[in-house]
């Protein structure tokens, strides 16, 4: 169950699943034995195979009149998707070159659900110079492994990473410990009083994009705004907050 599964995330369907397992087991077959093998009608079967074999996963030789149908070795598979990967990452810069080019309008995406949240994690620890304001409090009652897993790339990869927290103690002995572990002193935070500056939406800053997440549990959302202007004003309010975090007293 688990390998079709796997096979379902390289977009194969069930019925190419179905067919390419069952010919590695035989090693070879022919429509209706395979029909009957994988309990499909001959006309999907046929749609199928021919799928497969523009795939280039599947081929054929004629005996007494009869198509036997062969699978290709498995490795063939991590074959195609290595030049498939070669194709998408030459052809990348030109379709950057197309992006947002007629008016270099922003670009603003909604998120919902924990899996993509997480993928918008990912893009944004992949920079190296990250301003944010947080509730750190609420996203680590929701993911604790998930908020750890971050912290250690934060540290790992030297991201030069700037806070502004609502004050909790829970949070100060969980940054202070990170600190201590860690060679790399690239996490800096100020703390500020929760009750005046409550945060609910935690907000990433980068060159040129601005996240809102918000990690709770009866909400669940990312919003993505890639525009360098708006950047630009939200680092300039991040780093006046900063300068005045100092002189709260929490």
């Amino acid at each position: 169950m688990i390998l079709e599964e796997q096979l379902s995330f390289l977009w194969f369907s069930q019925n190419e699943i179905k067919v390419y397992i069952s010919l590695l087991r035989s090693s070879w077959n022919y429509v209706s034995q395979l029909s009957k093998d994988t309990k499909i009608e001959r006309v999907s079967l046929y749609y199928t195979l021919e799928l497969l074999k523009e795939k280039w996963l599947i081929q054929f030789v004629i005996k007494n009149k009869i198509k036997f149908f062969l699978p290709e070795k498995p490795e063939k598979i991590v074959n195609v998707y290595k030049e498939k990967l070669n194709i998408a990452e030459n052809i990348l810069p030109w379709l950057k070159m197309l992006e947002n080019t007629s008016l270099n309008k922003p670009s603003f995406k909604y998120f919902e659900w924990m899996d993509w949240v997480k993928e918008v994690l990912k893009e944004i620890f992949e920079y190296q110079d990250i301003k944010s304001y947080a509730n750190l409090y609420n996203a680590m009652n929701h993911s604790k492994d998930l908020i750890d897993s971050y912290f250690k790339k934060i540290s790992k990869n030297k991201i030069n990473f700037n806070i502004i927290l609502p004050y909790n103690q829970v949070v100060i002995d969980y940054l202070t410990s990170i600190n201590n572990e860690s060679q790399n002193k690239t996490i800096n935070y100020v703390f500020i009083n929760q009750n005046e500056f409550p945060f609910e939406y935690d907000v990433f800053i980068t060159d040129k994009i601005v996240w809102m997440i918000s990690i709770m549990n009866w909400e669940i959302i990312a919003i993505r705004i890639e525009s360098r202007a708006y950047a630009n004003s939200q680092r300039a309010i991040f780093n006046l907050a900063w300068l005045g975090a100092t002189n709260f007293v929490v």
